[in-house]
C-alpha cells in the first residue's frame, strides 16, 4: 500500500502564544491524479470502525487540542493533565488492534508509528520519543507502541503525541494524512464523539479551535463494545434559558424551585398546560434538575423559557429534537 505523507504536523502552545509548525514529511509522493482521487474519497461514509480507546493508560486524563488552524483539525495534539505532569516517556498505547504498517523516522514527523486496524481504518501517532514496535508486528489495544516525547523538527520541543485516525474512503491503496483535505477523520473514543470543551460546550473532537479533558478508557477491562446510547431520561441536552424559570414536580402541578437563567441541562420532554405570553407559547416540558428547591432533581420547567426557538419547540441548543420522556 502507498502513502502520501505530506504534514502539517502540529500547532502548538508555547511560552504563552501560538506557534505553528507545519512542515512536508514527503518519504513518498504519488501523481496528482492519483491523489485528487484519494481526497475525493474522504465525502464516501466510513463504517465498521474499531472501538478506538484514547492512546494512554487506563484512567489517565489527558488535553485534547485540535487547534484553530483550518490545516490541524480535525488532528488532535495530545498532552498530560496538568500540563508537564510525568509528560516525557510517557507510554504511548496502541488505540485499537492491528497491524503495524509503518514505524519510522522523519525530520519533521521524528519517531512515528502508523498502525492498521482493518476495514480501512488506520492511526498515526507521531513525535515519539522512542517505538516499541516495528512494520509488520501485531498489536492488541494498549500495546505500548512507543513514549511520549518531542521528536521531529516540527514538535517544536514541546512534550506531546500528535494523533490521528484516518480512513481509506474507496480501499484504493492511497491514504493521505497530515494535510488539508486528507483523510483523517474526527476522532471518536470508547465510542463518544464528542465531550464537554474546557468552556462547557459539547463538541466534537476535531472541531477546529477545540480543547477537551478526557480520561482514557484503554484497556479498562475488555472495552468489547461501545457503550449503548443512553435512553431517553438519562442523556442530558444543553439549552439557554433567558430568564428564571419556575419548576414543578409534574407538568404544571405544584411548584418545587427555580431553573436560574443562562445555560442549563435537560433530560427530556413532556406535554403539559400551554405556557403564552402574547403570540409566543410552548405546550412542552422539560425535564431537568433545579438550581434551587426540594426536591430539585427530576422537576419541570416550560420549555417557553428556552432562548434559541419560537413557539412550540423543544430543540437544544445544537437544534437536537429533545426526546420525550
Amino acid at each position: 500500500m502507498r502513502y502520501t505523507r505530506r504534514a502539517r504536523i502540529s500547532t502548538l502552545v508555547v511560552a504563552g502564544g501560538l506557534v505553528a509548525a507545519v512542515g512536508g514529511i514527503g518519504l513518498s509522493q504519488m501523481s496528482a491524479e492519483a491523489s485528487q482521487g484519494s481526497k475525493s474519497s474522504t465525502m464516501s461514509n466510513a463504517t465498521a470502525k474499531p472501538n478506538f480507546q484514547l492512546p494512554f493508560s487506563c484512567g489517565t486524563t489527558m488535553q485534547l487540542d485540535s487547534w484553530a488552524r483550518h490545516d490541524h483539525a480535525p488532528a488532535l495534539d495530545i498532552r498530560t493533565h496538568p500540563l508537564g505532569h510525568q509528560e516525557e516517556g510517557r507510554p504511548v498505547l496502541a488505540s485499537a488492534g492491528g497491524t503495524v504498517k509503518e514505524s519510522s523516522y522523519d525530520s519533521g514527523a521524528g519517531n512515528y508509528v502508523l498502525i492498521n486496524h482493518g476495514g480501512g481504518w488506520y492511526t498515526v501517532y507521531i513525535h515519539l520519543q522512542s517505538k516499541n514496535v516495528r512494520a509488520g508486528q501485531k498489536v492488541a489495544l494498549g500495546t505500548v507502541i512507543g513514549k511520549l516525547g518531542h521528536s521531529g523538527a516540527n514538535s517544536n520541543g514541546v512534550n506531546h503525541l500528535h494523533y490521528e485516525q484516518l480512513y481509506d474512503a474507496n480501499h484504493n491503496g492511497h491514504l493521505d494524512w497530515g494535510v488539508p483535505g486528507g483523510e483523517d477523520r474526527p476522532a471518536v473514543f470508547n465510542g463518544a464523539k464528542s465531550a464537554k470543551d474546557v468552556h462547557g460546550k459539547v463538541t466534537s473532537f476535531g472541531t477546529p479551535g477545540g480543547e477537551w479533558l478526557v480520561k482514557s478508557h484503554n484497556r479498562c477491562g475488555s472495552n468489547p463494545t461501545p457503550p449503548k446510547p443512553p435512553k431517553p431520561g438519562h442523556k442530558k441536552y444543553y439549552v439557554d434559558t433567558f430568564a428564571n424559570a419556575a419548576g414543578y414536580a409534574k407538568p404544571g402541578s405544584h411548584r418545587t424551585g427555580t431553573l436560574n437563567k443562562g445555560k442549563n441541562y435537560v433530560f427530556c420532554k413532556a406535554k403539559g398546560p400551554k405556557v403564552q405570553h402574547g403570540s409566543q407559547y410552548n405546550s412542552w416540558w422539560l425535564k431537568t434538575d433545579l438550581d434551587s428547591g426540594s426536591p430539585w432533581k427530576g422537576q419541570y420547567v416550560s420549555a417557553y423559557y428556552l432562548s434559541r426557538w419560537g413557539s412550540n419547540v423543544a430543540k437544544d441548543n445544537s437544534g437536537t429534537t429533545i426526546p420525550t420522556c
